[in-house]
C-alpha cells in the first residue's frame, strides 16, 4: 500500500455517487491509498461533513439531475476553515461543463472517469495539501 497522509492521521473522504458498482471501486481505490470513506450518500452529505469533518468531498456534480452540484455551491458558503476540499467526479469528456467557472476553484478540482490510479494518488494528495494549507491561513 502506497503510504502517505492516510486514515491514520485522521483523513477521510465523503463519496456522494449514484453508480454504486463505481463507487465501490472508488472506495476500494483510496483504501488502497490509506485513506478512509465516511459517507457515499447526497442526503447524507450535510451530517456527514458536521460530523466527520472530511478532508474533502468526491462527488458528481449530475447526480439527481444536478443536486450534487447544488450541495457544492452550498458548501462554497461554509468558512473556509471548515470547508472541505471538493473533487468532481466527471465523466470523461473533451471539454469541462460551464458550470466550472463559477465554482471556487481554489477548493475545487476534477477527476474524470475512468481515471487513472496515479491521477487519483495526485488529486488526493493534492486535497490533503489544500485542507492543511486552509487550517494554517484561515482565522478562526
Amino acid at each position: 500500500m502506497n503510504q502517505g497522509i492516510g486514515d491514520h492521521d485522521g483523513h477521510s473522504l465523503i463519496i456522494v455517487w449514484e453508480d454504486k458498482a463505481r463507487c465501490k471501486s472508488l472506495e476500494q481505490d483510496i483504501a488502497e491509498l490509506g485513506y478512509t470513506v465516511v459517507e457515499s450518500s447526497l442526503a447524507g452529505l450535510p451530517e456527514a461533513v458536521r460530523t466527520a469533518q472530511p478532508m474533502g468531498i468526491i462527488i458528481d456534480p449530475f447526480i439527481n439531475d444536478g443536486e450534487g452540484l447544488k450541495a457544492v455551491t452550498t458548501l462554497e458558503s461554509t468558512p473556509l476553515r471548515e470547508r472541505p476540499y471538493v473533487l468532481l467526479l466527471l465523466p470523461a469528456r473533451p471539454e469541462l461543463p460551464d458550470f466550472i467557472n463559477q465554482l471556487d476553484m481554489s477548493m475545487t478540482g476534477v477527476l474524470t472517469y475512468p481515471y487513472a490510479k496515479d491521477e487519483l494518488r495526485a488529486q488526493l494528495s493534492h486535497i490533503a495539501q489544500k485542507r492543511v494549507n486552509s487550517f494554517r491561513i484561515a482565522p478562526d
